[in-house]
């Protein structure tokens, strides 16, 4: 499977798992960890598919990016979420804690299924590492770098 389809395919499971768990306690214990291996299932493809569209010159630097938009991913994702729960629910009863946990719950679900439909226009991987050596044939050569770089046209 290649690694757009692997995340087209993670964003959908987890848009359905999240959306399973907003329909009651008996989807849950089945939801969960479906959303727990997905997730485990996106992060790896998609530092593989940044990583394969640089030159090794620029590996830490696109890694850094990844890393970042990540990071803010999950921290507005959590405050745009805590804030659905605090508008439409609480804490202070059982039902008040119940509704504003689906409706977080459906607002994370469509954010995921939106992810999923961006996640399709992905353009098609261009590796911009003109053979296919491995790392270490190319250690052969030299600190792999220069391997790595295009060759001028003479």
């Amino acid at each position: 499977m290649s690694t757009k389809a692997l995340t087209i395919w993670t964003f959908i499971v987890t848009s359905v798992a999240v959306f399973m768990v907003s329909l009651g306690n008996l989807v849950v214990t089945t939801a969960l960890p479906v959303i727990k291996h997905d997730l485990g299932a996106y992060f790896a493809p998609v530092a593989n598919l940044v990583l394969s569209t640089v030159r090794r010159s620029e590996e830490g630097k696109a890694s850094g990016v990844n890393n970042t938009v990540r990071e803010a991913g999950g921290v507005f994702g959590v405050a745009v979420l805590a804030s659905v729960f605090s508008a439409v629910g609480g804490y202070a009863t059982p039902q008040l804690f119940v509704d504003g946990m689906t409706a977080a719950l459906w607002v994370g679900a469509a954010a995921v299924a939106l992810a999923g439909i961006a996640a399709i226009a992905i353009p098609p991987r261009q590796d911009v590492v003109p053979d296919s050596m491995s790392l270490l044939e190319r250690s052969d050569s030299g600190d792999g770098v220069e391997a790595c770089e295009p060759e001028a046209a003479a």
